[in-house]
């Protein structure tokens, strides 16, 4: 993530910018060789060459940093299906073709999970909070029902997918997602099994709408 502007930069924006990009850049790297609860603000200012102070001018918290970060994971792994999804041109594909495209998309989203189950914990809980991060939560929420329901109507158009509303089935199917990351904290799964268990919920819920099965 980083600041943006309209029109040229002052050098004090210029430097606010450069700050900011450090940050994230420095709280990234630390986030790929310790857990979140083991990182502190004080040392991740000083590994971006700032004060601690001078660090929560930029954040609110250590929280809201992380979500940052989180947050452009998330949406690099949305927009890579996104793209996938634009690329496809497959008019008559198979009922297990289509729910398939549907589990790989949440596959892709519980390996991210997986990388960091303490941040991916509290970015999906923190996505129904009132706060701007949680309005953009629910943003993306839409943007994956948008691409789900596509998958959907293109394999009922196709004539292998049962006609029920694709809209629901796609709100269902990310609330399975959200379901099994909040579940996993409060029941203490092991967040490694993730997307075995995310699997089988999928299966459970798309493979009735298979007009092709025996």
């Amino acid at each position: 993530m980083s600041i943006t502007t309209d029109g040229p930069l002052t050098l004090r924006e210029r430097k606010k910018r450069q700050t900011m990009e450090s940050v994230l850049a420095v709280a990234r790297e630390m986030l790929s060789e310790k857990e979140y609860d083991s990182i502190t603000t004080k040392e991740l200012a000083a590994r971006a060459g700032i004060g601690e102070a001078t660090l929560f001018r930029y954040v609110l918290n250590k929280k809201n940093l992380f979500l940052l970060i989180y947050e452009e994971f998330f949406n690099d792994v949305l927009q890579a299906c996104l793209d996938e999804d634009a690329k496809d041109t497959t008019e008559h594909g198979t009922a297990e073709y289509y729910i398939g495209r549907i589990t790989t998309m949440y596959t892709s989203l519980a390996g991210l999970y997986k990388r960091d189950p303490d941040s991916g914990y509290v970015y999906v809980r923190d996505s129904f909070s009132p706060e701007d991060f949680g309005q953009r939560g629910l943003e993306q929420g839409d943007r994956w029902h948008d691409l789900v329901e596509n998958v959907i109507r293109r394999g009922q158009d196709a004539g292998v997918l049962r006609p029920s509303p694709p809209r629901l089935i796609a709100q269902n199917v990310h609330a399975i997602y959200v379901h099994e990351v909040l579940a996993t904290h409060a029941r203490r799964h092991d967040p490694k099994t993730i997307d075995a268990r995310l699997a089988r919920r999928l299966t459970a819920l798309l493979e009735p709408l298979n007009l092709t099965a025996a």
